[in-house]
């Protein structure tokens, strides 16, 4: 990760399907605060639990660059939905979140769409893929929030 802060030309970093953990996370979030050209990091299908997406949450509220994260088929629970909400409401420059197959339930997603209603500006993301997550009730409260999208 550290040949990655000063690196100027990877747009591209793939680590899907490596059984990663959170110290990755947390390695690439202080990654992301000080990158300016990655725009798309993949972590599906690793092992990344709600504390690690807190960190790369809080890591791109600084980050004006990454356009796609792809976070499907990780360990995350409902408390990253809230995390993940918080950050929206400030990066101008997220447009595609790849939520899917994670353990988000009701509860991730309700927090997930409180924050993009309650957003003062317009929400940059294009694609929100929430697919097998359990969504249950939470679909109305989804639905409320779609037209910020």
């Amino acid at each position: 990760c550290d040949a990655l802060k000063v690196n100027q030309t990877v747009a591209t970093l793939d680590l899907g399907w490596n059984e990663l953990r959170d110290e990755l996370a947390f390695e690439l979030a202080n990654t992301l605060q000080v990158n300016n050209s990655l725009q798309r990091l993949i972590l599906d299908r690793n092992k990344l639990t709600s504390d690690g997406v807190s960190a790369l949450a809080i890591a791109l509220h600084n980050n004006h660059k990454l356009r796609y994260l792809g976070l499907s088929n990780n360990s995350m629970s409902a408390s990253a939905g809230s995390f993940l909400g918080t950050m929206l409401t400030v990066n101008d420059t997220l447009t595609t979140l790849d939520l899917s197959y994670n353990g988000l339930a009701s509860e991730g997603i309700m927090a997930l769409c409180t924050a993009i209603q309650g957003m003062k500006r317009p929400c940059t993301l294009q694609t929100l893929n929430l697919c097998c997550n359990k969504v249950g009730p939470s679909a109305a409260q989804l639905g409320l929030a779609l037209p910020k999208l």
